[in-house]
């Protein structure tokens, strides 16, 4: 009977153990919650700048990835240098730069007399 209860014992205590080591939130994301707050400004805001220095914003297109996401921005750009194309999409997370090529893969070059 003694075996059978300190069985019982140490089971009880490696779950409290267990319970108390998960740290249960509740199902609350603390992080995403985080993100969306620091996004709450730029979010609708289309005449706002990417964090891309030295290029110039030629257009911006707001893109509606579907139902359940947020909206995406595409940031169509170029080089006054060199006068050649970039795209930029932020998102909530960041974003990406990517530079624009023809269909023959020479990189896409800004015409500004159009």
């Amino acid at each position: 009977m003694k075996k059978r209860r300190k069985l019982l014992v140490m089971i009880i205590t490696l779950v409290l153990i267990c319970v108390s080591l998960t740290g249960c939130s509740g199902g609350v994301d603390h992080e995403s919650s985080d993100i969306n707050e620091e996004n709450e400004g730029n979010v609708g805001n289309e005449e706002k700048e990417p964090i891309v220095k030295g290029l110039v914003v030629i257009d911006v297109v707001k893109i509606d990835p579907g139902a359940g996401y947020r909206d995406l921005y595409q940031f169509i750009m170029y080089d006054p240098e060199t006068y050649e194309m970039f795209s930029y999409v932020e998102w909530a997370d960041g974003g990406g730069i990517i530079a624009m090529h023809n269909p023959d893969g020479t990189p896409r070059l800004y015409d500004p007399s159009k």
